[in-house]
């Protein structure tokens, strides 16, 4: 994942189990910016995950 903005989102929410105000703060965008940039990383998350699964078979 080249951005680090979505990184760091879903770092902070899935594994520092911060929630989204709160990484609104770190990020300095406010809320709704950061649950949309969310969607979007789990989206191109979920395409590496397919591509590299592809790549194994």
């Amino acid at each position: 994942m080249q951005d680090n903005r979505f990184k760091c989102i879903l770092i902070n929410y899935y594994i520092n189990n911060k929630t989204f105000e709160q990484i609104a703060e770190i990020i300095h965008y406010s809320k709704a910016q950061t649950m949309r940039m969310h969607g979007y990383g789990l989206d191109i998350f979920e395409k590496m995950t397919l591509n590299a699964t592809n790549d194994i078979e």
